[in-house]
């Protein structure tokens, strides 16, 4: 990993935050990423919250999603739990949550920081259907709660290892990396 005392670098960060609604893309943007690095012999590990829902299936084998609102506070400290081992592991790792405000991402920033790499943030803007079938209550609930880039980027700019902000629209089900 690249300690964030050197210059900004556009091939490899410590951690990549990559955030945006439901159905913008995160996820698949996030497997993009490592897999994109996989080539390059790089790698790079993949978490998010939503991890905590997904199970294989004894009987069927086939991946399943159980979501419990009950248990969202312990499936983030869960993401965050293995995102931070790994990076004690000195693993590169993307993060894909909603990130919805700067917030959501300090817990993030600040493990970044003292472990002196390098992070980033990556927003996805797609409009799919979300994998995880939100409700549309529960999607447009977060739209109103949703902080947008240029009131993050004021507050992370200055942040010791702060890389860059950027933007992607492409992404979804299907998309090739």
């Amino acid at each position: 990993m690249i300690p964030y005392e050197g210059k900004k670098s556009e091939k490899k960060h410590g951690l990549t935050m990559v955030r945006g609604l439901p159905g913008s893309g995160k996820s698949t943007y996030a497997k993009c990423i490592v897999e994109t690095y996989k080539r390059k012999n790089i790698v790079y590990n993949h978490f998010e919250a939503d991890d905590y829902f997904t199970f294989i299936n004894s009987e069927t084998h086939a991946e399943q999603y159980d979501f419990n609102a009950m248990e969202l506070s312990v499936a983030h400290s869960f993401c965050q739990y293995n995102a931070f081992c790994s990076i004690d592991d000195k693993k590169s790792v993307v993060v894909s949550n909603t990130f919805i405000d700067y917030q959501s991402m300090l817990p993030y920033i600040r493990f970044s920081q003292k472990r002196k790499i390098r992070w980033k943030i990556i927003e996805c803007c797609g409009k799919w259907k979300s994998i995880h079938d939100v409700p549309d209550i529960t999607l447009n609930f977060m739209k109103t709660k949703w902080v947008p880039k240029e009131m993050i980027i004021p507050l992370v700019e200055f942040e010791p290892g702060y890389d860059s902000y950027e933007v992607v629209c492409g992404g979804g089900i299907g998309a090739s990396c």
